[in-house]
């Protein structure tokens, strides 16, 4: 017996097994999330896919991750523009504000915390330039922050 679930794209065929539109498994070809055989598999006569319930929701649940990081990334790439222009006008402090925001938006690119780490020393804040680059080293593991990190912690002291 064909049970609908909550969407018309998407059939119950069992306990296990689903068919989905093709239309509706297209959203899963950004982030490479459609696997190469959902991509090729034959369709039934009404544009029908079959697969699993596990792995679709599997697929569902990569896809927002996925978009989460997209959103990230695009955030942190407002904020580091606006950290540059602010940069550029010489308000260090609205460029520390927005690189923090940027740190604080989960997307891991090297470009705020380098320019934190500048400014801070620029400014001698050596305690948040050495948050900073202890933040870095957690993120990135590169070895100029962790030659940085020893100089910092000299002037601390």
């Amino acid at each position: 017996m064909v049970t609908p679930i909550n969407k018309p794209d998407i059939i119950e065929i069992g306990s296990v097994l689903i068919k989905v539109k093709r239309s509706y498994l297209n959203k899963f070809m950004q982030g490479a999330i459609l696997g190469e055989d959902l991509f090729f598999a034959d369709e039934d006569k009404d544009g029908y896919v079959v697969t699993s319930k596990t792995r679709l929701a599997d697929m569902e649940k990569r896809l927002a991750a996925h978009l989460e990081r997209e959103k990230a990334l695009h955030k942190s790439v407002e904020l580091n523009n606006k950290g540059i222009a602010f940069e550029k006008e010489g308000n260090d402090d609205a460029a520390i504000e927005v690189y923090e925001q940027s740190i604080a938006t989960g997307y891991k690119t090297l470009h705020p915390y380098d320019r934190l780490i500048v400014i801070y020393r620029k400014h001698k804040d050596y305690q948040n330039e050495l948050r900073v680059i202890k933040l870095a080293i957690e993120a990135f593991g590169i070895q100029k922050h962790k030659d940085r990190l020893i100089k910092t912690e000299k002037l601390c002291k």
